[in-house]
C-alpha cells in the first residue's frame, strides 16, 4: 500500500496543478465524452492470476486549449465508468460501476485553424465497486497510474470541436475486500497495462480560437 499512497499523493499533485491551469485560463473547452479502455493485468491472489477487462465510460471533460495557437493545454475527463472482468482462470464475469478520472498534459505539436494535433502524458485513477457479489461480501476495486496520450482536435465551426484520444497507460491495481460473515478483510495487489479511446465534443467559449 505504500505504493499506492505515493500514487496518490502524484495524483493530487497532478490534479491541483490542472486546477491551476483551468484558473488562469482566459478561455477553455467543455463537454461530454465516451470512453472505451481495454486492459489485461496480474492480480497476485495465491499466485498470480492473470485478467481482463473492458471499461466504458461516460463524463464531463474540460480542456484549456482547444483551438487556440498554444503549445501547453491540460485536459480533465472525469465521469462515471462500467466494467466487466474475466480472470483466465475461468468463472462468472465480475461487473462493477464506479468513477474515472484522468488529467492529460498535452503539448500541440500541430495546430492550425482546422486542427490541432498533440500528445503529452496523463494520470489516471479508477474506483470501481463490484456488484452481484454474495451477501456480506463487499468488494472496492482502485486503479491509479499514468502513461501517454495523443489527441486529435477536429474544428467543426467556430465554437465547437470534435476531439479524438489514444492512450496508454500502466496501473497500479488494489482489490480491497471486506467480508463480513467470515470476519475477512484482505487487500490485494496487482498490475494493469490499459489502452483506450476517447472521443469527445468541446463547446468552446469564445477566447478559444486559433488566432487569440
Amino acid at each position: 500500500m505504500r505504493e499506492f499512497r505515493q500514487w496518490v499523493m502524484i495524483l493530487v499533485g497532478s490534479v491541483l496543478c490542472g486546477l491551476c491551469s483551468l484558473s488562469q485560463a482566459r478561455a477553455v473547452g467543455l463537454g461530454p465524452f465516451f470512453e472505451y479502455g481495454r486492459g489485461i493485468g496480474v492480480l497476485e491472489e495465491f499466485g498470480d492470476q492473470d485478467f481482463d477487462t473492458n471499461r466504458y465510460s461516460i463524463g464531463f471533460a474540460v480542456d484549456t486549449a482547444v483551438a487556440r495557437d498554444t503549445l501547453f493545454n491540460y485536459r480533465l475527463n472525469l465521469g462515471y465508468s462500467y466494467r466487466d472482468q474475466m480472470f483466465d482462470t475461468g468463472g462468472s464475469d465480475f461487473e462493477s460501476h464506479g468513477l474515472t478520472l484522468n488529467n492529460m498534459f498535452g503539448f500541440g505539436v500541430y495546430r492550425t485553424d482546422r486542427v490541432r494535433l498533440w500528445l503529452g502524458p496523463s494520470v489516471r485513477f479508477n474506483t470501481d465497486v463490484l456488484t452481484d457479489l454474495p451477501a456480506g461480501l463487499d468488494i472496492v476495486d482502485l486503479g491509479i497510474g499514468g502513461g501517454l496520450a495523443l489527441g486529435a482536435n477536429v474544428h467543426t465551426g467556430s465554437l465547437g470541436s470534435v476531439a479524438f484520444t489514444f492512450g496508454y497507460q500502466y496501473l497500479y491495481v488494489a482489490s480491497v475486500v471486506d467480508d463480513s460473515e467470515f470476519d475477512y478483510d484482505d487487500t490485494l495487489d496487482g498490475r494493469q497495462h490499459l489502452i483506450s479511446f476517447n472521443i469527445s465534443y468541446f463547446f468552446r467559449l469564445p477566447g478559444d480560437q486559433f488566432g487569440q
